[in-house]
C-alpha cells in the first residue's frame, strides 16, 4: 500500500524547540496544508494508519533562486505531521485535522529517500509506502 501527497509550498520544518503543532510555530500553516492533503488522500471508508515498517520518499520542487532548507529538518517536520497525534495534547486549533494520521509512529520509518528538483513553483511530493 502507498499513499502519495502533493502539497503547495515548502514542507513544515522542525527547526525550533517549539512543537511543530504549537499555534505559535511559524510553520503551522505548512502543517495544516500537509494534513489537509493527507486527509483528502485517506478519506476512504475504513482507512486505518499503516502498521509495520514504512518508507518515506520526499521530493521538494523549487525555483533555483529559492533553495529549500535542509533535508533533515523537512523530513522531521513531515514525519511528525503525518504520524498519530494522540500523545501530543489536545491541539484544538487543528480541529478535525488532529485525527489525521498515515501511520502510528515515526519509529515505523525504516527507509527514507529525499531529493530536490528545480522547478517553476514551490511544491513537494510525499510518498508513504509499506515495506
Amino acid at each position: 500500500m502507498s499513499i502519495v501527497l502533493d502539497v503547495l509550498g515548502f514542507p513544515p520544518s522542525r527547526n525550533e524547540d517549539l512543537s511543530i503543532f504549537s499555534e505559535r510555530h511559524p510553520h503551522l500553516p505548512r502543517v495544516i496544508r500537509l494534513l489537509e492533503a493527507a486527509k483528502e488522500a485517506t478519506n476512504v471508508l475504513g482507512f486505518e494508519p499503516m502498521d509495520g515498517a514504512i518508507e518515506l520518499e520526499v521530493t521538494v520542487y523549487s525555483p533555483p533562486y529559492q533553495p529549500p532548507w535542509d533535508a533533515i529538518k523537512y523530513l522531521g517536520g513531515i514525519a511528525a505531521t503525518l504520524g498519530d497525534k494522540e500523545n501530543r495534547g489536545p491541539l484544538p486549533h487543528l480541529g478535525e485535522l488532529r485525527e489525521v494520521a498515515i501511520y502510528w509512529s515515526e519509529r515505523q520509518i525504516e527507509r527514507i529517500r529525499y531529493r530536490f528538483v528545480e522547478a517553476k513553483r514551490k511544491h513537494y511530493r510525499v510518498k508513504i509506502s509499506q515495506l
